[in-house]
């Protein structure tokens, strides 16, 4: 009885020192807290998602049962994707904004088919206009 006890023990300390929680803040560079940044949890030998979440109003996130050598990805609309392996309990991520140029843009309208006006319909097309009544 006792060796199962032992061994349950030692089984159990294997598995907390293999696995851990992460805790962790997305901001900008200024410091402001980035909500709802997309974090996901990655393992680090063949780079499958194990988990995700999104940072909270105060840019804060949790994530359970880290193994070793994972690593996490964050991510948020208007920012570069940051990739950093987890090295402590708590991690800093900071997004750096996103910058792209266009070259061109052209901004092109149609008119519709038909156009209402007071008391009539105008009906138009490429070749003719019809007034109709």
């Amino acid at each position: 009885m006792s060796a199962i006890l032992l061994l349950t023990a030692v089984s159990a300390l294997c598995a907390s020192a293999s696995s851990r929680d992460l805790k962790g803040k997305v901001t900008d560079p200024s410091g402001a807290p980035v909500e709802s940044a997309l974090v996901v949890l990655m393992s680090g030998t063949d780079s499958t998602v194990m988990d995700f979440t999104y940072a909270d109003t105060s840019g804060f996130f949790s994530l359970d049962g880290i193994s070793d050598g994972a690593f996490v990805e964050v991510s948020f609309i208007g920012f570069e994707k940051v990739l950093r392996p987890v090295t402590e309990d708590f991690l800093t991520i900071v997004l750096e904004p996103s910058v792209e140029r266009l070259d061109e843009v052209t901004v092109t309208a149609s008119r519709g088919l038909v156009d209402r006006r007071p008391g009539r319909l105008v009906y138009s097309s490429l070749r003719q206009r019809w007034l109709l009544r």
